[in-house]
């Protein structure tokens, strides 16, 4: 459903579209069971629903002979949920690396980033363990889980056009509002000590959780007295060091979770601006050819403000498939500077 509506001899503008969709029998590459000689079959497998909002406002501030300032703001979001999935299948993994995956899990954000994560009890609080080859150490769980989605709570971009005596000045923001990105390239550093989050080597650290254990059926327990009990026990008050074997194990990106890594890709970058000048028409009146020149330089991708401890919150392993939300050694994005020349004819 949409609607335009102008105001005001069209100085103020609005374009709106609100969207639901639903897609059925959605084609997705499956696993199967290695008995059958493959590894993956395409199967009609999955049903998603999208909703969604898009809005455009427009408005002219100024008008006048000598000075007008245009503007727009982009809106947009998209809130998606996978339905169900083909009987005897779980997950369906769109990519993934090193354990990491990004997948399409029943109930859930389609895509969502999928891994082993801390181990965490009933309120939430991660599991330190009190065995005594690691006591002090969080907990990896032995379940996949979520640990983070990819998708955005929102994306705006914000245009200003300033135009005085023939010169024109056009600005770009853009502006992503939440979003998880795995930095494995984080992970990677930490594991070899080449990082700057291992400048800490050797710290004693008491990390916060409670102390507890998994059994052999996979259920939180903690030492009491000699013996099991269930659940998890007291508050963990234990420091432990930030030695080379931690960074190397669950510690760093090479160990067996992937939680740590998990960072918000939230960004706002100054994506364009442009400076133009159009040569008065009069001055080609006598011109047999050339009627009009403009002149503009740009620049692109100058700035950006983002809390990801990565390169770039933008950037993508996979590249423009659905599998967002992976950062491995990847190719920042550049910035780009220019002049262009327009000849009318």
């Amino acid at each position: 459903v949409g609607l335009q509506l102008q105001f005001l001899n069209n100085r103020i503008g609005i374009d709106a579209t609100g969207y639901h969709t639903k897609g059925t029998d959605l084609l997705v590459t499956a696993p199967i069971a290695g008995s059958a000689g493959y590894q993956y079959v395409n199967l009609n497998a999955a049903s998603i629903r999208n909703n969604g909002l898009e809005i455009t406002l427009s408005a002219k501030p100024i008008v006048n002979k000598a000075f007008t300032w245009d503007m727009f703001v982009n809106y947009s979001m998209n809130r998606s949920k996978v339905l169900a999935l083909a009987p005897g299948i779980n997950q369906v993994t769109v990519n993934g690396f090193t354990g990491t995956l990004i997948a399409h899990l029943p109930n859930e954000p389609a895509g969502i980033i999928y891994a082993y994560g801390w181990e965490r009890d009933s309120q939430g609080r991660i599991v330190i363990s009190d065995n005594a080859d690691d006591f002090g150490y969080p907990v990896v769980s032995n379940i996949q889980k979520r640990v983070g989605n990819p998708n955005p709570v929102f994306l705006m971009g914000i245009g200003n056009t300033f135009s005085y005596k023939g010169f024109s000045l056009y600005t770009l923001v853009d502006w992503k509002h939440k979003g998880d990105l795995w930095n494995g390239t984080r992970g990677s550093l930490q594991a070899i000590g080449t990082s700057y989050y291992t400048l800490d080597r050797g710290k004693q650290q008491v990390f916060g959780g409670v102390l507890g254990h998994l059994n052999d059926a996979g259920e939180i327990v903690h030492n009491e007295g000699g013996a099991e009990k269930p659940g998890a026990g007291a508050v963990n008050t234990t420091a432990v060091p930030l030695d080379e074997a931690w960074y190397l194990g669950n510690g760093g990106g090479f160990g067996a979770q992937t939680e740590t890594f998990i960072e918000d890709a939230s960004f706002v970058k100054l994506r364009e601006v442009t400076l133009s000048y159009d040569f008065p028409t009069g001055t080609f009146k006598n011109s047999r050819f050339v009627k009009g020149i403009t002149v503009s330089g740009f620049a692109r991708n100058i700035i950006i403000w983002t809390p990801y401890k990565g390169i770039d919150p933008e950037t993508s392993l996979t590249g423009a498939t659905n599998a967002q939300g992976i950062d491995y050694f990847n190719i920042p994005g550049t910035s780009s500077y220019g002049l262009n020349f327009k000849f009318k004819f």
